[in-house]
């Protein structure tokens, strides 16, 4: 008997996750029969991410798989697995020094100068100085909506990208990483700082919780994570 189970996307956060189980449980499974469904899957890059994956839904499932937290019985009685998404989504080999080739060719990044992704760039000065600061000396990718305002000279070296779903690929790219939320200190759990640190190295300012996450500290210690009291130091070092 085949075994159905539904790897259930409720955005885009989800899919990478399911697709990272979804190659596990292939492999190590073979005899179950997977599908990745769900509302997260119907945008365009989910389909790109999706590519050759199955998503058909025909028949019930006999389990379901989330993206959340613990496990759960659901309202309807289904069996219902929930797992924490940042450990799915990290929980795969990292690129090769020829997949980032590939993929710096691909997005058309230069390879003559460092690379610096900025995610989250929450409006502030100490982002206006960040960039203004590094922007002479490296191609700087602003991963969303920034409204700061650029001298001609470093126009041609900071850019602006809105599309969705890339910044992980950014990340990989990266020589160094930063966010622009987390250029203060914040109480708040730190998010994607394992994605952050695919590519280069992930500056940030030290969180009051000390990093009390799963994987902070080792990060850390290894220096793949570099934590600063403030900005200004930040931004020297990097």
């Amino acid at each position: 008997m085949t075994h159905v189970v539904d790897l259930y996307a409720e955005e885009l956060a989800d899919v990478y996750a399911q697709v990272t189980l979804y190659h596990y449980l292939k492999e190590a499974r073979p005899n179950v029969e997977l599908r990745v469904v769900g509302s997260g899957t119907n945008n365009e890059r989910s389909r790109e991410v999706l590519e050759g994956i199955p998503q058909q839904v025909e028949g019930k499932a006999d389990l379901t798989i989330l993206c959340l937290s613990d496990i759960t019985d659901s309202a309807q009685g289904k069996k219902v697995l929930s797992i924490d998404i940042a450990l799915l989504k990290n929980s795969q080999l990292p690129y090769t020094l020829d997949a980032k080739e590939q993929l710096r060719k691909q997005y058309g990044v230069p390879s003559n100068r460092p690379v610096v992704t900025i995610g989250y760039p929450y409006q502030s000065h100490d982002l206006d100085l960040l960039i203004a600061q590094i922007a002479p000396v490296a191609e700087v990718y602003v991963m969303d909506t920034y409204y700061g305002s650029l001298s001609p000279e470093l126009q041609d070296h900071v850019h602006i990208l809105t599309k969705r779903g890339i910044l992980k690929d950014y990340f990989a790219m990266a020589d160094a990483a930063v966010w622009g939320c987390n250029l203060m200190e914040s109480g708040s759990a730190l998010h994607n700082f394992v994605e952050a640190t695919e590519g280069g190295t992930l500056f940030l300012i030290q969180p009051s919780h000390d990093g009390k996450q799963y994987g902070f500290k080792a990060l850390k210690r290894r220096g793949v994570i570099r934590a600063f009291e403030r900005t200004k130091e930040l931004r020297d070092a990097l």
